[in-house]
């Protein structure tokens, strides 16, 4: 028994030393290195003019320093605001760099001096000659000996002075006299631990509000430290992914004229002569979350956008900005995820469920937010309201929908956005005339147009394809009572040329997806028309376009995983969804006819999924069977000749039909008679049809086997002719 206790005792202990020291584990991230000294966060918030630095070479004054001359200044402002919260940042292993002299009652100074290098051709040595910068234009009578070194350009040697003192003190120079000596032996150094004051930098006060957020999160969740990237290994290999990516931008891309912008870009840093490391430090700094890198990022990509005249180039920079994120994601997940294990918080839900729906994982993102409300309801902002909608909007839960996009526009009644996408759930649930409310209360119906780069020939080459698929759809695999707006093609279908909005989100849907989808996993239509792009004329290439988005729905670029597709298929979608609200607003023919439409296609799937649930897949009598349809509404042609009496019959599954089976194999071969549905969009659906399948292969009217997907398994009643097995 002892022995055992032993065993668990060591166990607990070494327990209690992995996670001490976890705590205590610090990480480099690139981001972080050689640009500044190291102050605690007592100095930064009493002394921040003693915490700035210029030419990022470690020189700090007190009355010397002059703004207009320093690269990396502590902003007053940001401290002030931040100091309540200023404690809450974990300290480094690193010491305080603060000296203060009781003789003179004054801080220390720290200055720099850049030592230039030459060869010295007979010892084969490397000597450095002085050159003091120090922020003055006196010239300084203090000299160094030479300096051994590895080659380098130049090299930085850190001295000190205080009011005491005439010339700089160095350490490290063994020529310094007593009386200096005697000077920095009373000279009290800080000692404690530093934090990394760049987060406080002048040039990053554009990001301080991401710093604000992360430590008021701290502050309710004070034993998390997941998302420091110098205490969490996670965070720092997140933080060097984008560093690496960013910096490659920043080099060999039209991204490096951003730094030199004159007058400063709005919304992002302006340091005086910035180095590519400078500018990075200032810009992502202060992200720490999935959500503030993703803003970050969406910056970049409009200045890019906005900025680069070669129209090639910027969509290959916007390309490599946006392959970042699905390089983070994966991380970001673990991350989250460990993190809501051992001290959960609904702003990390939050974050989570926002890494799933970019991501396209719609359900998993709405498990997350749901967490959310459950865990703190009342102070959520309009943001997660609307969020939530959109996300429970894409699962096809309209009525859920509508209830959060209304508490979104309840504690934001100015966002337009909440407004446009309750329109849509409004249109989707039946509800036209409030849709085209709130349609018009969003005010995109005047936003700005788009300037046209597709040809005419694009356009109407587009709608052509579109209404071309539609007559080749999916059949029965295609649900009639799916969506009327985002991923329907009613309007789509109803247009003789289609808005520019609508071609060119075609166009970058068509384009990503050749870049993100494995040929083996788009439909043939779709491979060929990614394969063949460039050999196609304007028409041709809007002619296929259409046919897939005609025969498959919007939906077939909707592609789990990636982001990049993800956005540019929402972006699709809300140009059919302008589409569809423009044609129900103009057109009032079209407005009564989209109406019967619902009226006929909710009768058809509440019919549908009534004799699901009462009847299932139970063999019935075919006069029984006949009745009950015919009393709801739907008349069935008599059995065609040649159908053995002893066939087993059902209600059909995909329907309000009735269905014949094989009695020794029943499963094999299967004839499914339709009433028809006037108001489906595939026009082999509208009246009475007849599929018949062998072995899971669809007949045609002359009994040969085609897909069951295909016009020609559709066969119409009067022509349906019944063929034994051979």
């Amino acid at each position: 028994m002892t022995k055992w206790i032993n065993y668990f005792l060591i166990f607990l202990s070494l327990t209690f030393v992995i996670q001490s020291s976890e705590e205590t584990n610090t990480y480099s991230p690139k981001l972080y290195e050689g640009i500044w000294p190291d102050f605690c966060s007592e100095h930064l918030r009493k002394f921040p003019e003693h915490c700035s630095v210029k030419n990022s070479h470690s020189i700090s004054y007190c009355e010397e320093l002059r703004e207009s001359d320093s690269e990396f200044i502590v902003d007053k402002k940001i401290i002030s605001q931040l100091s309540p919260y200023l404690n809450s940042i974990p300290v480094n292993m690193n010491k305080c760099s603060c000296f203060y002299c009781p003789q003179c009652s004054n801080q220390v100074i720290k200055g720099s001096f850049l030592k230039n290098c030459y060869e010295d051709e007979e010892d084969d040595l490397i000597i450095f000659e002085d050159e003091f910068i120090d922020g003055s234009d006196e010239e300084d009578d203090y000299h160094f000996e030479d300096y051994y070194v590895q080659p380098t350009s130049t090299v930085n040697i850190v001295c000190y002075k205080c009011k005491c003192l005439e010339i700089w003190y160095d350490k490290n120079n063994e020529d310094n006299s007593t009386y200096i000596e005697l000077i920095y032996d009373q000279w009290e150094k800080c000692g404690q631990n530093s934090i990394p004051h760049g987060y406080f930098d002048i040039n990053s006060k554009k990001s301080a509000l991401f710093l604000e957020q992360h430590l008021k999160y701290i502050q309710e969740n004070p034993t998390c430290k997941c998302y420091w990237p110098y205490r969490s290994k996670l965070a720092c290999e997140i933080s060097d992914t984008v560093y690496s990516k960013m910096s490659f931008l920043f080099e060999n891309s039209y991204l490096s004229n951003l730094k030199n912008t004159t007058p400063p870009a709005f919304d992002f840093p302006n340091p005086k002569n910035p180095t590519n490391h400078d500018f990075l430090c200032n810009l992502f700094i202060n992200s720490f979350f999935y959500s503030q890198y993703r803003q970050t990022f969406h910056l970049l990509a409009n200045w890019e956008e906005s900025n680069n005249p070669n129209t090639q180039e910027s969509i290959s920079t916007l390309n490599a900005i946006y392959a970042i994120l699905p390089e983070i994601e994966p991380s970001f997940l673990t991350l989250y995820s460990q993190c809501l294990k051992m001290h959960p918080h609904p702003k990390i839900f939050y974050e989570r469920g926002l890494v799933n729906f970019c991501c396209g994982e719609t359900f998993d993102a709405l498990d997350d937010i749901s967490a959310l409300m459950e865990k703190n309801h009342d102070d959520l902002p309009a943001e997660i309201f609307l969020n939530k909608g959109m996300i429970e909007s894409e699962a096809g839960l309209y009525q859920d929908a509508i209830l959060s996009l209304t508490q979104a526009i309840n504690k934001d009644p100015k966002n337009k956005t909440a407004y446009f996408e309750r329109a849509v759930a409004y249109f989707e649930s039946g509800n036209f005339d409030q849709g085209l409310k709130d349609y018009l209360a969003s005010e995109m119906r005047n936003s700005k147009q788009e300037k046209s780069t597709l040809s005419v020939d694009y356009l109407t080459g587009l709608a052509a394809g579109v209404k071309k698929g539609v007559q080749h759809g999916l059949g029965d695999m295609l649900p009639t009572w799916g969506p009327i707006l985002g991923s329907g093609v009613w309007a789509l279908s109803n247009s003789p040329i289609l808005p520019v909005k609508v071609g060119t989100a075609v166009v970058s849907c068509v384009a990503i997806a050749g870049a993100y989808i494995a040929a083996d996993q788009m439909v043939t239509e779709m491979r060929d028309l990614v394969t063949n792009w460039d050999k196609l004329s304007q028409k041709e290439r809007g002619e296929l376009s259409g046919y897939v988005i005609g025969k498959y729905g919007v939906d077939v670029f909707a592609c789990a995983g990636s982001v990049k597709l993800m956005s540019a298929y929402r972006d699709l979608k809300k140009a059919n969804s302008l589409l569809n609200f423009e044609i129900a607003l103009t057109d009032e023919s079209q407005r009564i006819a989209l109406k019967a439409k619902y009226k006929g296609i909710e009768k058809h799937r509440k019919d549908k999924e009534y004799i699901q649930k009462v009847f299932g897949r139970r063999p019935y009598q075919e006069q029984e069977i006949r009745d009950n349809l015919q009393k709801m509404g739907y008349t069935i042609v008599s059995k065609p000749q040649g159908i053995s009496d002893n066939f087993i019959t059902r209600y059909s599954d995909k329907g309000c039909g009735i269905a014949y089976h094989d009695p020794i194999k029943p499963n094999y071969e299967v004839i499914r008679i339709m009433p028809g549905n006037p108001h489906s969009p595939n026009p082999c659906q509208q009246k009475p049809y007849i599929i018949h399948t062998r072995d899971g292969k669809a007949l045609n009217a002359k009994g040969e086997f085609v897909s069951p997907r295909s016009p020609a398994a559709h066969v119409p009643v009067e022509e349906y002719v019944y063929l034994p097995l051979k």
